[in-house]
């Protein structure tokens, strides 16, 4: 795997994957919504770590950075 090696390749993957997730939440709510509120325990869950998993994409790839900014800056 070269995805460590490469900055613009893991980044990439980062996007890629929070766009997949993105694409893939309204058929989340259809299917939840289809349902009826029947097994609600696994429909409630994903709903709220739809977005979380957007975010871990990005964060981890370096896509973004927040909440925890990274200071350019070299401590003293």
């Amino acid at each position: 795997m070269a995805q460590w090696q490469s900055e613009p390749l893991r980044r990439l993957a980062g996007w890629s994957l929070a766009a997949y997730a993105l694409c893939v939440w309204p058929a989340n709510i259809n299917h939840m919504l289809l349902d009826q509120g029947s097994n609600l325990a696994c429909h409630v869950p994903r709903m709220f770590a739809q977005p979380l998993m957007i975010w871990a994409a990005l964060w981890s790839s370096g896509g973004i950075d927040w909440p925890w900014r990274r200071s350019s800056a070299v401590p003293v």
